[in-house]
């Protein structure tokens, strides 16, 4: 089951196979950290014997949530197999594991993740537990602050003619024919959301030294590299920052010194695919929209 599964209207949560919210035993009471922007990380230099910084960029901290939720049960045995199950559920983990949200005010009420780390669960024994309702409120932590839709988009363009398309899946074998000149291969790729967005991609052979360029202000990814069929590719991870060779072999080394690293903007982003030669190299790019 994929986190987010389960999650059929707004003010649901989901983590690991238990659905919170509206429609189930666990009704959301607040939720603080979600709706807004976590505090940035600035890099202002202040200036000597003068007014004022020099402006460095500004990057956005990890993102902390906290989360109460409210259950009725006037059985104790019930109410305590209810709360068993939303602590196993929130349960902290070595490593982050999905939360998937579904709020109002929220990434415009679409259905969004993020990794996170529970960081503190707390569940008050009081005279209102004692009459039936208990409220638990759980510390998350999320070290990349964005949120992003669950579903990935797959967009492919071929460098040697032809027109992007969008939804083939890859390792494919590239027999067809592709008529027309030879013209840099486009791909459109659209970030629904509001702050730029990571994203990987892969480029195919045949190709020599592929380059991939953001058209909007230069940007670009190359690489010294010769994959010499379609079954070679090279794999970038914007986000890792990785390249690797067939999705495994370190080949980082291949990056142009030259080159930006550079995330897609929100609204729409034109990426042209070159290449030295006539290989009709293919690109595949794998997003998601991102929300902060």
């Amino acid at each position: 089951m994929t986190t987010g599964d389960l999650i059929t209207q707004p003010w649901q949560i989901q983590r690991r196979d238990l659905l919170m919210g509206d429609g189930t035993e666990y009704d959301i009471v607040q939720i603080a950290g979600a709706a807004g922007t976590p505090s940035t990380v600035p890099s202002d230099r202040a200036l000597a014997q003068r007014d004022g910084s020099i402006a460095g960029q500004d990057w956005l901290s990890s993102r902390a949530m906290t989360i109460t939720f409210e259950i009725v049960d006037n059985d104790t045995g019930s109410m305590t197999a209810k709360l068993d199950a939303l602590s196993r559920a929130m349960a902290p983990t070595t490593d982050p594991e999905p939360l998937a949200i579904r709020l109002p005010g929220v990434a415009n009420a679409t259905l969004v993740t993020t990794n996170v780390h529970v960081r503190r669960r707390s569940v008050p024994i009081d005279n209102t537990f004692a009459h039936g309702v208990a409220r638990a409120t759980f510390q998350v932590s999320s070290a990349d602050p964005r949120f992003y839709s669950i579903a990935t988009t797959t967009t492919t363009a071929q460098a040697s003619g032809g027109t992007s398309t969008v939804g083939l899946a890859f390792p494919a074998t590239f027999n067809l024919s592709f008529g027309g000149a030879i013209t840099p291969g486009a791909v459109e790729v659209t970030n629904d959301g509001n702050y730029d967005a990571p994203f990987t991609f892969r480029i195919y052979g045949p190709a020599q030294d592929p380059v991939l360029t953001r058209a909007s202000d230069g940007a670009f990814l190359a690489f010294t590299k010769t994959l010499a069929t379609s079954a070679d590719f090279l794999e970038v991870k914007t986000d890792d920052r990785t390249v690797t060779l067939g999705g495994t072999l370190n080949a980082y080394s291949t990056l142009d010194a030259d080159s930006t690293w550079f995330n897609l903007i929100p609204g729409s982003n034109d990426l042209r695919l070159t290449r030295t030669g006539s290989g009709a190299a293919t690109i595949a790019v794998y997003s998601r929209h991102a929300y902060a």
